[in-house]
């Protein structure tokens, strides 16, 4: 129910007649959107060379307030009492990015990549919307990497229809 703000990068030779895969590009702690800014050049450069293939790059901001703030508190990017962050990417900056560029709707054409703070977010959500995203890159990601159902249960096999929280 508030303003946020978001970068939204097109590659380089961009045309609207053409459908590009699709990114969201998740902050870390102590950060914001603009942060991606610092690495934009990278995503020019790949593409450039032929490495990455054009694609059309999101990158909203996840702080609580609006500013990054050096001892504040993250989003983690879930749906909590500080705000519905977890909807936030996944439905508003997901169907905004869908209804104003041209993106590819096949699944393995969506990708999440985040650091730190986002590569817990990016991790989760991919879980969470696994039919509608393939690929997933954290970098130094805040993982807590014990294994438990949604029953509690540590010592069952991985079901991601059925995953908790120690």
């Amino acid at each position: 129910g508030e303003k946020r703000d978001m970068y939204v990068y097109v590659p380089p030779g961009y045309r609207r007649d053409r459908a590009y895969p699709f990114i969201i590009y998740l902050h870390g702690l102590n950060q914001d959107e603009q942060s991606f800014l610092e690495v934009a050049p990278l995503f020019d450069e790949g593409i450039r060379k032929g490495v990455l293939p054009p694609c059309v790059i999101a990158a909203p901001d996840g702080t609580i307030n609006g500013d990054p703030a050096m001892f504040g508190s993250g989003s983690f990017y879930i749906n909590s009492e500080a705000g519905r962050f977890e909807d936030w990417i996944m439905k508003d900056v997901w169907c905004f990015c869908f209804n104003h560029y041209p993106l590819r709707r096949e699944r393995c054409c969506h990708g999440l990549v985040g650091a730190s703070m986002g590569g817990f977010g990016v991790y989760n959500l991919a879980i969470k919307y696994r039919n509608d995203v393939s690929m997933v890159a954290g970098i130094l990601p805040a993982l807590n990497l014990r294994y438990v159902n949604c029953h509690g249960n540590s010592m069952t096999n991985y079901n991601p229809d059925c995953y908790g929280l120690l």
